[in-house]
């Protein structure tokens, strides 16, 4: 979900929907799962700013009035919405406090959700690309920091040297797999350490190496911004654009030759050049 995705795209909702709205109990029916989606749809619209039903209608996606109305009304009789009345008694609609409560819980959830299935080291989503992207000969003397064991798997009888995250390299590899170092470089904390740890991995690559990254991906919405300050503890959300991490890893005198994106990440392939004599 990139940095102009609303919460409420329906691909993104539509994972979801059959969650609990103010302690009811999931909804069984198709009509009902369409209903219980709106409703969170609406509340996180509403969650970005206060909106006329005409505004919803468009956010949303809906042309009907007869769709919108009723649900309005139902999320105002749960307190989880208010109404308020401006000039010719125009009536716009805003979240109440149990209302962003309930959205909040709701967020939470989700966030567990996704980030526990991607945290798991027994799980990891990247390697079809690596398979598509990378070509892997015997010959390879390769660094990783990502000790789990699909990596493990797919790297197979490989020359591989596992290291611990800040754990520097003690000898020249032509081949490199690192996750997040770019991202907690741009994050600023320890960032003298990081640096000095990512110099250390371009250093002992030897030229025309391959070095593949894994990076969060920032995006701006609300839901990130909750989810890593109130579930992980972060003071502010960590992530880096295509052209952050593009600029970062030619400072470093590398060369990226893609960066894909896939489940909120960055895959960057990046090549140490051959020295020119």
């Amino acid at each position: 979900m990139g940095p102009s995705a609303h919460l409420y795209s329906a691909t993104y909702i539509s994972e979801y929907p059959a969650l609990e709205l103010d302690g009811e109990s999931p909804m069984s029916t198709r009509l009902e799962e369409n209903e219980g989606s709106l409703q969170l749809k609406v509340l996180l619209a509403l969650m970005e700013c206060p909106s006329f039903g005409t505004d919803l209608m468009k956010k949303i996606g809906i042309s009907s009035p007869g769709t919108i109305y009723p649900v309005l009304k139902l999320l105002k009789r749960k307190g989880l919405i208010e109404v308020k009345t401006i000039i010719r008694k125009k009536k716009y609609y805003v979240l109440s406090e149990k209302g962003k409560q309930q959205i909040q819980n709701i967020l939470l959830h989700m966030g567990r959700k996704y980030f526990s299935a991607c945290l798991d080291p027994d799980w990891f989503p990247w390697i079809k690309i690596f398979d598509e992207t990378i070509s892997l000969t015997p010959n390879l003397r390769i660094l990783c920091n990502m000790n789990y064991e699909p990596v493990r798997q797919w790297l197979g009888k490989m020359d591989v040297t596992y290291k611990q995250f800040l754990e520097e390299p003690e000898q020249s590899y032509n081949f490199a797999i690192i996750q997040i170092v770019a991202t907690m470089i741009l994050y600023d904390l320890r960032k003298e350490e990081l640096s000095r740890y990512f110099s250390k991995i371009v250093e002992s690559l030897e030229p025309e190496s391959t070095l593949v990254m894994i990076e969060i991906e920032k995006v701006e919405n609300v839901f990130m911004k909750m989810f890593f300050r109130k579930v992980l503890g972060f003071t502010k959300v960590p992530g880096i654009t295509e052209t952050e991490l593009k600029e970062l890893i030619e400072s470093y005198g590398l060369e990226v030759t893609s960066i894909k994106k896939e489940m909120g990440t960055l895959i960057c392939i990046t090549r140490k050049p051959k020295i020119v004599s």
